[in-house]
């Protein structure tokens, strides 16, 4: 039997696109996911988010959340990013990066532990995969006398699961998956503010591009989003097309990414017809 390729809704829940293009992007992407044998499973984002907040509720202690699209109120925020660095004419990855919009960090770090040590808090994510981020994250707060106490999560995944249930701390999850081919947010599929890993250009840099998890020319399709070898490609190019038509063209580029190998000047439009040339004609 297959294992579900889980996918985490998030488009209802973004802004500057053209919502009456949500469902046409997502039957493409369905259609597409499932010509390369995939069982894509999608997970409606307002579930996540109704109950992420009802979980939310029912603690006492302060949550430290390191999601901020599903999960709107929180006592505290922290925004890490898996991050890679450049290696040749590729991105591999590298540790954690500050996400988009946050500052460095150990500023972050500094500031948690100004206001929370000597005390308890509950971790709350969108996905929990692996768990080793809440682990990393769980033994950094130790470190600095925070102790974790439970972990909320939006989607939870058996590996994960096992990570996090294993340093004796509680998890709970909207929705649970036991084993998955994959898991990925729907935001990854597209050139929104956010998609992509974090370039870590240098410890504690905050201005680094994302890489996009789709683009075979600077990513790992193969790797990060489980493609299968071969059509990395074809699906990059079908990529562009669905994001062409979900995202306004006259928007300023400089207000998607940053994304490496993608233009900041110009139009949104602009800059995915630029992207569309080069992958029509075959060029880098």
């Amino acid at each position: 039997m297959k294992k579900p390729y889980v996918i985490s809704e998030e488009l209802g829940l973004a802004g500057q696109i053209n919502r009456e293009n949500i469902d046409v992007f997502r039957e493409s992407l369905d259609d597409n996911l499932r010509n390369m044998g995939k069982m894509a499973v999608w997970v409606n984002e307002y579930t996540i988010r109704t109950g992420m907040e009802e979980l939310a509720e029912q603690t006492s202690l302060p949550v430290l959340n390191l999601d901020d699209r599903y999960l709107r109120n929180s006592d505290e925020y922290i925004g890490l990013s898996r991050a890679v660095v450049r290696r040749g004419n590729k991105y591999v990855s590298s540790g954690y990066a500050s996400r988009v919009g946050y500052s460095s960090i150990d500023d972050q770090i500094a500031k948690i532990t100004q206001q929370y040590a000597g005390k308890e808090l509950v971790l709350a994510d969108d996905v929990v995969f692996s768990g080793q981020m809440i682990e990393d994250l769980s033994n950094m707060l130790e470190k600095r006398n925070i102790k974790v106490r439970g972990v909320i999560a939006g989607i939870a995944i058996g590996e994960g699961v096992d990570r996090v249930s294993r340093l004796g701390v509680d998890i709970e999850a909207v929705e649970s998956f036991s084993d998955v081919e994959d898991e990925l947010c729907e935001r990854d599929f597209t050139l929104i503010r956010g998609s992509g890993r974090r370039s870590a250009i240098e410890p504690g840099c905050v201005d680094g591009a994302n890489v996009l998890y789709f683009d075979p020319r600077w990513g790992d399709p193969v790797s990060w989003m489980s493609l299968p070898e071969g059509q990395e490609r074809s699906f990059w190019l079908q990529n562009l097309r669905r994001n062409q038509r979900l995202l306004p063209p006259e928007r300023p580029a400089s207000t998607i990414g940053p994304f490496v190998g993608v233009s900041q000047s110009g139009s949104v439009g602009g800059a995915i017809n630029e992207l569309l040339d080069e992958a029509e004609n075959g060029r880098k």
